[in-house]
């Protein structure tokens, strides 16, 4: 299986009619950058068998572009083990139905996805720093307690953007 990590877009502050974490919106700039990274992945041939997303407002937006751009809308499901904090244990619940052939794409927050991609390399002391647009591919061997995977490749939002002209 192939766990694809990506780390939600440019979001809003807090402010300004916002008024909980849970309500933040990605920004224009957020959305226009997400669309051209979306694109990026495109680009690359990168097709999801499932979506899976934070049900953050900023999150969901994303996974809704990258869904858009990639045909895939009917892909697309919310995950409450990826809101804040993620449910690793609830997470491994999720991802046990679908099947080794598979390409998951999991949309969320840092530090979460951070950890997340080392829980899934099987280092728990692992954090990788993910800027927002970051996305990982890991190769999942074995899905059991303890993951065992394998890091492909990791992009920044600027290789991705730079994929999807």
């Amino acid at each position: 299986m192939n766990i694809y990590l990506l780390r939600h877009g440019i979001a809003a502050d807090l402010g300004l009619g916002i008024k909980s974490d849970f309500e933040r919106p990605l920004t224009e700039e957020g959305i226009k950058e997400m669309r051209m990274e979306a694109k990026g992945m495109k680009n690359l041939g990168i097709q999801f068998t499932k979506i899976l997303t934070s049900p953050l407002f900023r999150a969901k937006q994303t996974a809704e572009i990258v869904a858009e751009v990639l045909d895939c809308k009917n892909k697309l499901q919310e995950c409450k083990a990826l809101a804040i904090p993620a449910s690793r244990s609830h997470l491994l619940d999720d991802l046990k139905r679908f099947t080794s052939g598979d390409d998951i794409l999991l949309v969320g927050h840092e530090p979460e996805m951070g950890y997340l991609a080392g829980f899934f390399i099987g280092n728990l002391k692992l954090r990788l720093p993910f800027k927002k647009g970051s996305l990982c591919k890991i190769e999942v061997s074995n899905l059991q307690h303890s993951p065992i995977g394998e890091l492909r490749w990791f992009l920044t939002p600027k290789q991705l953007k730079l994929l999807g002209k």
